[in-house]
């Protein structure tokens, strides 16, 4: 999967097709160097040009700190440095396992860990904005203080089990209440287990689906996401537009010419993958074509943690 780091142009040099031009390049040189996904974070009413379509959720729960703060937990948190967070292979391990139900969530590659979480962690880190890290015997959070924006927040959190969980909230809390704020945000996957142990405290939550806006994704190579997830198409003979394939059994072969052929748009092709939309959703597909993909891909709530945004 590739991913897009931003897109701009000066103000002088707008309206002249620069951006067109570079985006275009881009998934080209994307489809060369053989991605077979790509994901960006973006503008209203833009990049679905370029046949992105959001894809990912964006979800945050707020959660008043004075009733956590003052209840029992059987594990206290240890604060721990940002060069031993990333270096520790319980977190690590810990990471793999609370993500491995989430469409979306990337599965960092223990090749480039480290670097990823150091660098994305400390440029977060400003005069106005400190980030800490708690770890228990089971779990782990990543609490970011606003000062500008009087703001805490709950970036990353995962746990082997609800105690952990409720221990690690618990400290969030206590950081919220001792800068004097009335409430701490929390993203976390709609769909997360620790969620029904917090509603006994209760908790306000944000829940956006947005329109050819936020997390978008598409498909840059058509075959090769077929011959990742052939069991998933079998039978089916799929087109986006530029190229047409038909999947039998493990076999994906060319299919320009047939009459029985699946027409998505390569956004479409992601959120139903993804589990964004239902198929019946996406497009103008015969009900049962749709009946078949919705069969296969099931409606999801596909989730990426907040610093793997950028």
């Amino acid at each position: 999967m590739a991913g897009w780091g931003g897109v701009e142009t000066r103000p002088a040099f707008r309206k002249k097709g620069l951006s067109k031009a570079l985006l275009e390049d881009t998934v080209r040189y994307m489809k060369e160097k053989g991605y077979d996904f790509s994901v960006l974070f973006g503008i209203p009413n833009y990049y679905h040009r370029y046949a992105f379509a959001t894809s990912l959720i964006d979800e945050s729960r707020a959660i008043a700190p004075s009733k956590p703060w003052t209840e029992e937990t059987a594990d206290e948190p240890e604060e721990i440095s940002a060069d031993e967070f990333v270096k520790s292979g319980k977190v690590r391990d810990i990471y793999s396992e609370v993500n491995e139900g989430w469409n979306g969530t990337i599965h960092r590659d223990e090749t480039d860990y480290e670097v990823l979480l150091k660098d994305k962690y400390e440029e977060f880190s400003t005069f106005t904005s400190s980030i800490r890290f708690f770890v228990t015997d089971e779990g782990y959070a990543i609490i970011r203080h606003d000062m500008d924006k009087q703001e805490t927040s709950v970036l990353e959190i995962g746990a082997r089990d609800i105690s952990s969980y409720l221990s690690l909230f618990k400290k969030s809390a206590q950081i919220a209440w001792d800068a004097g704020r009335d409430h701490f945000q929390v993203n976390i996957p709609p769909d997360h287990p620790c969620l029904s142990a917090l509603r006994k405290w209760g908790y306000r939550a944000e829940l956006s689906y947005s329109f050819d806006a936020g997390a978008m994704a598409r498909t840059v190579n058509l075959k090769g996401v077929l011959e990742k997830l052939p069991r998933y198409f079998d039978g089916l003979s799929i087109s986006d537009g530029e190229e047409t394939y038909r999947v039998k059994g493990e076999e994906v072969k060319d299919a320009r010419g047939e009459e029985e052929v699946i027409s998505l748009t390569p956004g479409q092709t992601a959120q139903i993958i993804m589990g964004y939309v239902k198929a019946s959703a996406v497009g103008a597909l015969p009900p049962r074509t749709a009946s078949t993909l919705e069969s296969r891909f099931s409606e999801a709530v596909p989730y990426m943690w907040w610093v793997d945004h950028f």
